[in-house]
This record gives structure tokens, C-alpha cells and sequence, in this order.
């Protein structure tokens, strides 16, 4: 029916999940901010105004894509949050196993 909002649809007719899609764009998003930033010389251990790096937001957002590209940048693995907890402190809390699973084989303890 003309006017009638319903699920985005593919050229080929089939549903898509718009959330999901929403998610995939945003993800790719911070992906692209992450590596202009590096690529213009932002420290990737910078501590934001609450005490986190970007290494311990990823781990929170279980983003593991950006945080493998700020590992592979020089963050450190093992920095401590204003609170005390590590990367991977926070990643297990959250139950983000494949984000504990990355941490771990860099090395984080």
C-alpha cells in the first residue's frame, strides 16, 4: 500500500533486518574514524575524560575489528582504566568471549 511503512526490502525483494544494517554501517564507521585518526598521529593510548582509552572502549562495545587495529598500532594491552581494570578485565565482565579471546593472544594478563 502507498504511504505504509514496513521492513526495507533488498533489490531481489527479500527483508532486511534495518537494526542489523544500522549496526554493520556503524561498525564499518568507527573503523574508518579509528584508522584517520591513527593515520593523522592520535596516541592510541589516550585517556578520554573518563579515565578510558580506546582499547577499553572497544573492549566494552566488543568491537574486536578496531580493537585488533589499535593493538596492532601500539596500544597497550594491559593499561589500567581510571578505575583500575584492564582491556581485558572489561571484556570478560561484559562476557565478550571474542573479545577476551583477542586480548589474551596479545598477551594481556
Amino acid at each position: 500500500m502507498p504511504g505504509k511503512s514496513g521492513p526495507a526490502s533488498s533489490s531481489r525483494g527479500e527483508a532486511i533486518d534495518t537494526p542489523a544494517l544500522c549496526l554493520i554501517h556503524f561498525s564499518f564507521l568507527f573503523m574508518v574514524v579509528t584508522t584517520l585518526l591513527l593515520d593523522r598521529g592520535t596516541d592510541c593510548n589516550i585517556l578520554s575524560f573518563e579515565g578510558e582509552t580506546p582499547l577499553h572502549v572497544a573492549s566494552r562495545n566488543s568491537q574486536v575489528e578496531v580493537a585488533t587495529l589499535l593493538l596492532v598500532r601500539g596500544a597497550d594491552h594491559n593499561i589500567l582504566r581510571i578505575d583500575g581494570r584492564t582491556p581485558l578485565q572489561i571484556a570478560e565482565e561484559k562476557g565478550h568471549a571474542e573479545m577476551v579471546a583477542l586480548l589474551l593472544g596479545r598477551g594481556a594478563d
